[in-house]
């Protein structure tokens, strides 16, 4: 019975590869009248398969998306505020940093010449961290 299987698997693979050689050697003219020939309407199929394959890509995009998603709302937001010192400590090494502790390259911008508010400060002793601008040998926590 496997013989036969094989055997009939063989002329499978025959027939396929006539059919592909077939297709492969004839112009687009002549499939396209071959297609017209037998009732196809190639715009509607042209159409059809334009919008399959954009609602697959707009599938497999959503999908990607909410993989995405998913990895994002797992990944930790920042560093736990237990890394950080007292906002007096945070306060005091931002400023010396402002007045040039970073060897005079740093400069920034604040609302309207207000002080900073703690959260703000929290949020900037974040980005310094992040930018390596605390890496002084100074304990962060």
């Amino acid at each position: 019975m496997n013989r036969d299987k094989d055997v009939a698997g063989m002329r499978m693979a025959a027939i396929a590869e006539a059919v592909t050689d077939d297709v492969m050697a004839a112009t687009d003219e002549q499939i396209l009248a071959e297609a017209v020939d037998e009732g196809v309407e190639p715009a509607s199929v042209a159409e059809q398969m334009r919008s399959t394959t954009l609602a697959r890509l707009r599938k497999i995009k959503r999908s990607r998306l909410e993989k995405a998603r998913t990895i994002y709302q797992q990944e930790p937001k920042g560093p736990p505020a237990k890394v950080r010192p007292s906002l007096d400590e945070m306060r005091n090494r931002v400023m010396d940093l402002i007045r040039g502790g970073a060897g005079g390259d740093l400069s920034l911008a604040f609302r309207n010449g207000k002080e900073l508010t703690n959260s703000d400060l929290e949020g900037l002793w974040d980005d310094l961290q992040e930018l390596g601008l605390l890496d002084d040998d100074k304990p962060n926590d």
